[in-house]
This record gives C-alpha cells, sequence and structure tokens, in this order.
C-alpha cells in the first residue's frame, strides 16, 4: 500500500512536469516573438512543434512500458524531456527553440503512456477510477504553474528564467522517477516474461470512441492556453501577467474537474460524465469568444477548464480494457490511442495563428476550437460498455 501511494504521487509529479514543459512557451510567446520578429503562425508553430514528435512517441514508448517496465520508461524520458530547454535558452533563435521543443515532445512522450502503464499495473479495477481522478489533477497543477507562475518570473524582459524553473521542476522528478523504476508489480513481470504483441488487437471501436473526447480536449485547451493571453491583452487591454493570472483559473477548473469526474464516474456512469464534459468544453469555449469583461473571461474560462478535464477519469480509466488484449497491453494501446488525440494538440495552436493571419479575428478561431469539442460529443455515443476487455474476476 505504501509503495502503491508513493508510486501514484512520482506519477502526479512528473506530469505536472511534463505539463509544464508542454506550456513553457505561450506566456513568453509574446517577448519571444517581439525579440525574433516572429509571426502569428510561426509563433503558433513553436507551440505545436512539441506535439508533433511527441505523438509519434506514444505508440514506441507505450511498447516500451509494456515490454521493459514502466517505471524504467518514466525515468527516461523525465530525464531527458528536462534537459531540453538548455538549448531553447543556449540557441537563442528560431531553428533552435524548435529543436528544443521537438526534443522535449519526444521524451514527454515517453513520460504519458509510461504514467498511465505504472497507474493500471499499480491499482485494480475497483480502484483505477479514483487513482485516475487524482492523475487528472496534474493536468490542472501544471496548467496553474505554467499559466500563473511562469509569467510572474519574466524580469523585465528576460524570457529565461521561466525555462530554468521547468529544468529545474524537471531534474527534480527524473530524481523522483527512480523509485518506480526499482519495483516491479506481479503484472510488470508478467508482461517482461510474456512479450508477444499484436497491433491489430488494439484498433477496437472502443479505442477510437474514447480517443475523440480526449482529441478534443487537447484540441480546445491547447488552443485556448496558446492565444488567450494576447486575445484578453488585445481585447481587455490588460497586463501580460494579469492575462496569465486569468488562463491560469483553467488549472484550478481542471483540478476540480478531475476530482468531480471520478464521483460522477461512480455515481452516474462514464457515458453521461464524457457526454457532460463534452458539451459544457464546446458551450464555453464559445462563450470565451464573447469576451468584454475580466469577469466574463474568468467565468467562461472556469467553464473551459472544468469541460475540458471533467472526462478524463472516467475515459482513461477505460483505455487500458479498450483493446482485445485488454490491461496486458496498456501502454501501447495508450499508446495509440494517446497518437491519434494528440493530433488536436498539434493541429488547434498553429490553425488558431492561421486563422489569425488570414483574418485577424479571434472570434473565428474560438469558433473552430469549440467545433472541435463536438467530436468529443460523437465519440461518447460511439462507446460499447459491452464490448471492454475487464480481467476476469
Amino acid at each position: 500500500m505504501e509503495r502503491k501511494n508513493i508510486v501514484l504521487f512520482v506519477i502526479l509529479a512528473s506530469m505536472i512536469s511534463f505539463v509544464l514543459s508542454s506550456l513553457d512557451y505561450p506566456p513568453i510567446s509574446k517577448l519571444v516573438s517581439s525579440q525574433l520578429q516572429l509571426s502569428n503562425s510561426q509563433s503558433g508553430l513553436i507551440t505545436s512543434v512539441y506535439f508533433i514528435p511527441y505523438a509519434s512517441m506514444q505508440i514506441p514508448s507505450g511498447f516500451l512500458a509494456d515490454r521493459y517496465g514502466a517505471g524504467k520508461t518514466l525515468l527516461a524520458g523525465s530525464f531527458v524531456m528536462a534537459l531540453a530547454p538548455f538549448l531553447f535558452i543556449a540557441g537563442g533563435n528560431y531553428d533552435a527553440i524548435l529543436l528544443s521543443r521537438a526534443i522535449a515532445g519526444a521524451s514527454g512522450g515517453m513520460v504519458f503512456p509510461s504514467s498511465v502503464r505504472l497507474i493500471s499495473s499499480w491499482f485494480p479495477k475497483n480502484e483505477l477510477s479514483g487513482a485516475m481522478s487524482f492523475f487528472g489533477t496534474a493536468n490542472g497543477a501544471g496548467q496553474l504553474v505554467a499559466s500563473f507562475l511562469l509569467p510572474l518570473l519574466i524580469l523585465g524582459i528576460n524570457w529565461r528564467p521561466p525555462l530554468i524553473f521547468t529544468i529545474l521542476i524537471s531534474l527534480l522528478t527524473s530524481a523522483l522517477a527512480i523509485l518506480p523504476a526499482r519495483w516491479h508489480t506481479k503484472l510488470d513481470m508478467t508482461l517482461m516474461r510474456n512479450q508477444t504483441f499484436s497491433i491489430r488487437g488494439i484498433f477496437t471501436r472502443n479505442m477510437f470512441a474514447l480517443m475523440l473526447p480526449n482529441f478534443a480536449s487537447l484540441a480546445v485547451i491547447f488552443g485556448v492556453f496558446a492565444w488567450s493571453s494576447i486575445f484578453l491583452t488585445t481585447t481587455l487591454h490588460i497586463s501580460n501577467s494579469l492575462a496569465g493570472a486569468v488562463v491560469a483559473l483553467i488549472g484550478v477548473a481542471t483540478i476540480v474537474g478531475s476530482f468531480l469526474g471520478g464521483v460522477s464516474d461512480r455515481r452516474l456512469g462514464s457515458r453521461i460524465t464524457l457526454g457532460v464534459s463534452m458539451i459544457l468544453l464546446m458551450v464555453f469555449t464559445v462563450l470565451f469568444s464573447f469576451t468584454d469583461s475580466i469577469l466574463f473571461a474568468i467565468l467562461s474560462i472556469l467553464g473551459i477548464g472544468f469541460g475540458a478535464n471533467l472526462y478524463f477519469a472516467p475515459d482513461f480509466s477505460l483505455i487500458p480494457y479498450a483493446s482485445k488484449q485488454g490491461i496486458l497491453s496498456a501502454g501501447a494501446t495508450f499508446g495509440v490511442f494517446n497518437t491519434l488525440s494528440n493530433l488536436g494538440s498539434v493541429i488547434s495552436p498553429v490553425l488558431f495563428g492561421v486563422i489569425l493571419d488570414w483574418s485577424g479575428s479571434f472570434r473565428i478561431g474560438y469558433g473552430v476550437l469549440a467545433a472541435f469539442a463536438s467530436l468529443g460529443i460523437i465519440g461518447t455515443a460511439l462507446i460499447s460498455l459491452k464490448s471492454l476487455n475487464y480481467p476476469s474476476q
């Protein structure tokens, strides 16, 4: 029991570090873009380029987590992720920044699948939804630090301190990851002995259906994080720090949403929880585009954050059982699931930037993000709970 709780704590710390790594650019984007004279499309690409190698690493790292141990995979990914921002700082030009973000994305792509594999192997089915609700709070905590704390670390016109902070946090969490790398459950030992793997068994109706809400949430959240600070400073004529504080409230709302998602999953069921989550995400994204005051912006941001993570516990507690092999290929299944999901992370920030360059309208950009959310509603309708491959009791 003590080791199980320690593993969960290490996973939460690693996920906070991962979210911080993925979101450390938006708070400094306006300053970096100004100094390097980047267009909106180029700035959007810096955000999006993280998720291209991140998505490409999901399947390989999920397979590695299944075959060689999720703890070791988590440790390797966390350590490389901690080193990536050095290139951003040392290079100081557009090409170096893109390369730094790509390396951070590739290593971050090892953190998420191995974390899901660790949770599914350390916690039994009847405890998995509750563990996933805690797991989901790491998204909110990381978003809170990225949006609120990182802007405060910008000293004058110096964008480097936020990146240095990211490095220090990542090094600390990679040190903590040594513990699960040394511990193995009985399931881990079974997997290491039985190394058979079938990719065809992963591509099930449930895997695709569960993927769509995750795709929708990621598309909206990373589109919002990439452009909302600039939107608020432009529309409401407020400071960068105040805009960052408003956007940081997404983190608070996602923490609450993750906890309540676990409660709702147990009381109302997975499909109802998923459906409500996606509807809230779509509605509040549209409302945010009509922001005309700080209060309206705060209420809309809270709604977006809550809707964006209410789905997390039911969705992520079902995905380990979505393949024909069930939990034996949980890491690889999640790798495929998250590869497809993160197309939303890649597309939405750069698409938003292209829309701004073309039309100059933030409202159109947020309308496109809301359209992404509607895909999550379709996925909810396609889930077949009866065909999930639960282990025999």
